[in-house]
């Protein structure tokens, strides 16, 4: 864990040279389970397992390995080290909390060898303001915190003192040290010490826990380089033990042994790079170290080499072209410290890692290395949670930033070394602003081939296009530019301005910083001013008030009340859920994936004049509680329910299914009716409304080619079952079907090479019968899956319908727009919805009061026209026209010579027969017109 500190030379040591107790680094593989590396596990074992994540940093210490995470309501973990049965037992330890609590809890603890349930020396932390307090007990759970607030998302070290006594029961003591000056000699004051008359241990101390408590009273926190010894001066100690070895050399080197404990020596040495390190070297300067004239003309030090807290970083590099067999020998204080050498080198080492380092040269160090930059603000939070940073050498993304900082900043920054996906970062344990001055730095010009060369840059790139120029942008997206014949990725992240503005439709220029995922390289934008063009999408113009419509949505709410799946927050998502749901405005919602119904239930009840209901058929595979169902929410004062079923519960004969029946509509995921009487704007209708959530595919490209082909077979054939079914229970019904048809309607959206037709082509090929409106949002190349493209959520309505629908108002919301974090806190899909109006077959066929108007001519084979009187013909009209059973064929609002022509191209695609014109001006005045076509 803790390693040497460069001005004064102290150490964390290993056992084989004091007597320290126990040391934990973490130097396991980030991901890995502690109870799979030497830990045991005495509570909850195997739930939400404590795991090794990225390791810690604090200045003027280096650190090495990995951290455990601890969150709450997990598994608590242990290990034992040699007993202690008399004296003290320090335990010194980095932690780094990300959240606490109001009411606080324990995270680490010590106990007696044979641990049971003697939990002894506690460590705890409550939330105070915006930071929290720490303190300790040795046996209750009722500390004293210390007055002191830390802050959340910095590093601290902690040394932790159990002292045994033999006096009494209740006399060993325990007390804490937060961030203590690192010397030999222990500090006078600690800052918390353990209440009075608390139990001490049975017999010893010889268990160091970690432990994740309850869900309302534990913090998350990380936990670096635990050290158990037995005296202070036996955790921060001089090493005098300098050595010398090799950490990295070229292919080129045949062979490299370390002579003595200062000589490395190696054979067949070319021209490349090698790298030796020494440690424990006392020096500050340059002149400690000397040198002699003999053979320097063979070799050169490159000065990118550092010294990291006391170790020597040394970069080498030959400058004779022809092949030399020599030792390499340090000397210092002009003191040979190996005779007889070949070749003496000079010992060049850069600023230590508590000073500034030039971005370039950090981005060459091996990750763990602690070090210290400083530089400009190009970012500030926007991408992927991380804030870039930019000195004239270059520039790094930077995690763990809390401070509020702008674009422009002036800023140092002390961590270690990382990376997501190959993406190099520094993970900030210490971020200082500097200065009140501002300096927005100018994007570098590059090309789309030089981004490798440029990562972490802000960088500019000219005459770029989007190769999909469609819908809109969506967070946590990748899209293709192409710069002429080339082409690059522009990811959108959530967190910026960007998603869901439109993409621009020309060439223009593109800035941000360079980013990186594995071995690719992308553009950052970091706000909608990087993408000049985007703009607002623009919804269909509807007149027509909400009052007057019937309006619908669909909504998978990605595994609602589960607590397994989907959103870890339960009571966030129910609040997210909560505003989409109240941003649609819609009179009935259908909803997939609903999994809890008391959640369900809940979720209603916060809703004023809406009711729910879900359907009893459920996907198999679990707890009814715990498995998916679809359900509706609707207005009281428009839907009234008639009845609820699921459908097809009695289909058993199923000849030819492709799988076993009993997983037929995703194993009893049967689709939802409701029969209910709609009453919009004085006009009842009676509808069937039917739910579906169909079934899924294998996600991508995982699994076989046969196991997506039998998943696309059954859901074509499932949903096939209920077209049959439908057209002949209910032939001239109003239905809507609508939910996740988990497949587009224009091509399928499985991966399989056998078709490309949509499970739902047979409903595509009906169109008398059937009309998919969403159709039109595949065809805009629209999406409702967030991280996939197609639209997979759908709206179906029969043919008695089609003249209710009210054209150009279906459409995707955008829910990620207002809410932080969407996909990752309410659902993967986005709603889906459209608006209908229902017309009441016309009563007059002659004009009515308040329009002074005349159709001509009527009859009529083809078109029709109005004789207006001034007034009239320049003022806002609403005109509907509507056949003789009532159903709307054309709905408009607009002056009369703006909208015939439309209408009389809808008119005369129709059959002969009796037609009712209505037209209202803006005083509500109406009149009715009967119209015969020939």
């Amino acid at each position: 864990m803790l390693k040497t500190l460069l001005t004064v030379s102290l150490a964390f040591i290993s056992t084989t040279l004091l007597a320290q107790l126990f040391n934990e680094d973490f130097k396991y593989s980030t991901g890995a389970s502690l109870t799979a590396n030497g830990w045991v596990a005495h509570s909850g074992a195997g739930t939400n397992a404590i795991k090794v994540v990225d390791g810690l940093a604090y200045s003027g210490l280096t650190t090495t390995g990995g951290a455990a995470s601890l969150t709450t309501s997990g598994e608590d973990i242990n290990r034992n080290f040699p007993a202690v049965k008399d004296g003290n037992v320090y335990v010194a330890f980095l932690a780094n909390f990300s959240a606490v609590q109001d009411a606080g809890d324990y995270f680490l603890h010590l106990g007696p060898t044979t641990l049971s349930t003697i939990f002894r020396g506690k460590v705890f932390a409550k939330k105070s303001g915006t930071g929290f307090q720490v303190g300790v007990t040795k046996a209750g759970n009722t500390p004293n915190y210390a007055t002191t607030v830390y802050e959340l998302n910095k590093t601290y070290l902690f040394v932790l003192k159990y002292t045994l006594k033999s006096g009494s029961s209740t006399d060993d003591e325990v007390v804490l040290y937060v961030n203590p000056t690192i010397t030999e000699k222990e500090p006078a004051t600690p800052i918390s010490i353990t209440p009075a008359a608390e139990s001490d241990t049975d017999s010893d101390i010889g268990t160091i826990a970690l432990r994740q408590g309850t869900a309302a009273n534990a913090p998350t926190v990380k936990i670096d380089g635990i050290l158990v010894a037995t005296k202070w001066e036996e955790l921060f100690v001089k090493n005098d033990s300098p050595s010398i070895t090799i950490i990295k050399a070229p292919k080129q080197i045949t062979s490299a042994t370390v002579v003595d404990s200062l000589v490395f020596s190696g054979s067949n040495l070319t021209g490349n790079l090698f790298e030796v390190v020494g440690n424990g070297l006392e020096f500050s300067t340059k002149k400690d170290f000397s040198t002699s004239t003999t053979g320097l003309i063979a070799y050169t030090i490159d000065k990118s080499g550092v010294v990291d807290n006391g170790k020597v970083y040394l970069r080498i590099a030959k400058t004779q072209a022809s092949s030399i067999t020599t030792n390499l020998v340090f000397r210092l204080d002009q003191k040979v410290l190996q005779s007889n050498p070949a070749v003496a080198i000079e010992l060049i080492v850069n600023p230590p890692a508590n000073e500034i380092q030039a971005i370039s040269k950090v981005k060459t160090l091996a990750e763990q290395t602690s070090v210290k930059i400083a530089g400009r603000v190009t970012s500030a939070g926007e991408i992927n949670n991380l804030v870039y940073i930019q000195d004239a050498t270059g520039g790094i993304p930077i995690g763990g930033v809390s401070a509020t900082i702008a674009v422009g900043d002036s800023v140092q920054v002390f961590g270690k070394l990382s990376n997501i996906s190959k993406q190099l970062y520094l993970q900030s344990s210490e971020f200082t602003k500097i200065g009140t001055t501002s300096k927005v730095l100018t994007p570098k010009t590059i090309t789309t081939g030089q981004l490798a060369a440029n990562e972490g840059n802000l960088i500019l790139v000219k005459d770029v296009s989007f190769a999909d120029k469609k819908f809109v942008f969506l967070p946590n997206t990748n899209y293709t530019i192409a710069e002429g014949t080339a082409n690059a990725t522009v990811r959108v992240w959530e967190g910026t301005d960007i998603d869901g503005r439109t993409k621009p439709q020309a060439t223009f220029t593109i800035s941000g910083v360079v980013g990186r995922f594995n071995d690719g390289y992308q553009i950052y934008p970091r706000s909608q001013a990087d993408i000049p063009g985007t703009g607002k999408p623009q919804g269909a113009v509807l007149s027509i008030s909400v009052d007057r419509t019937f309006d619908v949505a669909a909504w998978n709410i990605n595994w609602y009340g589960n607590t397994a799946n989907g959103p870890s927050d339960e009571a966030l998502q129910q609040a997210n859920v909560l505003q989409v749901l109240d941003s649609l405005k819609s009179d009935l919602y259908f909803l997939e994936e609903v999994s809890n119904p008391t959640a369900f239930k809940n979720l209603v009840a916060k809703m004023k004049g809406y009711e729910g209901v879900c359907s009893s058929a459920i996907s198999a595979g679990g707890v009814a509680d715990d498995a998916q169902r679809v359900c509706f929410i609707y207005r009281t004062d428009i839907v009234k329910s008639v009845s609820t079923r699921p459908l097809l519960t009695g289909a058993t004969n199923l000849p030819n299914y492709p799988s076993d029946p009993a997983r037929f509509w995703a194993s009893g995921r049967l689709p939802f009716l409701m029969v209910a009487d709609v009453t919009v704007d004085g006009v009842k209708q009676r509808l069937h409304i039917v739910g579906i959530h169909a079934r899924a595919n294998t996600g991508g490209t995982t699994g076989t080619e046969a196991d997506r082909e039998l998943q696309y077979r059954q859901r074509k054939y499932d949903v096939e079952v209920l077209k049959d079914s439908l057209d002949a229970q209910f032939p001239k019904e109003n239905i809507i079907i609508a939910g996740d048809f988990n497949d587009d309607v224009d091509e399928t959206v499985s991966v399989i090479s056998s078709t490309k037709e949509s499970s739902y082509k047979k409903y595509i090929d009906d169109a008398e019968r059937w009309q998919a409106l969403t159709k039109a949002l595949s065809d805009d190349g629209y999406r409702s899956y967030v991280s996939q493209e197609n639209v997979i959520d759908h709206i179906l309505i029969s043919n008695e319908l089609k003249t209710s629908y009210l054209s150009s108002s279906v459409g995707v919301a955008l829910p990620f727009t207002f809410l932080k974090n969407y996909t990752s806190t309410t659902s993967d899909h986005l709603p889906v919805f459209a608006r209908f109006q229902f017309i009441a077959p016309p009563t007059a066929t002659e004009p009515a009061l308040g329009i002074n108007a005349r159709v001509f001519p009527n009859p009529t084979a083809d078109v029709i026209d109005l004789d207006l009187d001034e007034t009239l013909s320049k003022q806002l009209l609403d005109v509907s026209l509507s056949n003789s059973q009532g159903f709307m064929i054309f709905k408009g609002n607009g002056t009369w010579d703006s909208i015939k022509q439309q209408l009389n191209s809808d008119l005369s695609k129709r059959s002969a027969g009796v037609y009712f014109l209505k037209i209202a001006d803006k005083q509500r005045r109406v009149s009715v017109f009967k119209i015969v076509k020939q």
